[in-house]
C-alpha cells in the first residue's frame, strides 16, 4: 500500500513540474515573485518528498532489527510531516487547496494509500522490542 502511495505521488509530482510558470496555478497571479516561486515549491516538494519516500521505505526494508515502537513513530511524523501540507493551510487560505476535484483525489490517495501501509504494518513494529 505503502508503494502505490509513493507511485501515485511520483506521478504527481511529474505534474507539479509541468505547472511551473503557470499562471493558472499561481497562489497570487498578481505578484511577479510567486511566478518564481514555483520552482521553489517544486524542488521542495521532490527533494522533501524523495526523501521521506526513501527514509520510510528504509525502515522497511531494513530489516526486523530496524522495525521497533521507535522506528514506526518515526514513520507516521514523516508521513503526516509530508502529507499534512495539502490540507492544513486550505482552511484559513482556501487557494491552497488543490486547484480541481481530481488533484484533491490524487492528494488523498497519495496520503492514504501509505498511512494506511503503516497502520497495517504497525503490529509488526510493535512486537520488536529491540
Amino acid at each position: 500500500m505503502t508503494m502505490l502511495g509513493f507511485l501515485i505521488g511520483l506521478a504527481d509530482l511529474s505534474r507539479t513540474f509541468s505547472r511551473v510558470g503557470d499562471e493558472a496555478y499561481l497562489l497570487m497571479a498578481t505578484s511577479g515573485a510567486v511566478v518564481n516561486d514555483t520552482w521553489r515549491h517544486a524542488l521542495h516538494e521532490s527533494i522533501g518528498g524523495v526523501a521521506v519516500m526513501v527514509s520510510v521505505l528504509y525502515i522497511y526494508f531494513a530489516g526486523p532489527p530496524s522495525r521497533t515502537p521507535t522506528t514506526w513513530v518515526v514513520v507516521m511524523i514523516l508521513l503526516v510531516g509530508h502529507y499534512a501540507p495539502f490540507w492544513i493551510g486550505t482552511p484559513f487560505l482556501p487557494e491552497l487547496g488543490a486547484p480541481h476535484w481530481r488533484a484533491e483525489l490524487i492528494h488523498i490517495l497519495m496520503a492514504a494509500f501509505p498511512l494506511a501501509g503503516a497502520l497495517i504494518a504497525r503490529p509488526v513494529f510493535m512486537t520488536n522490542k529491540s
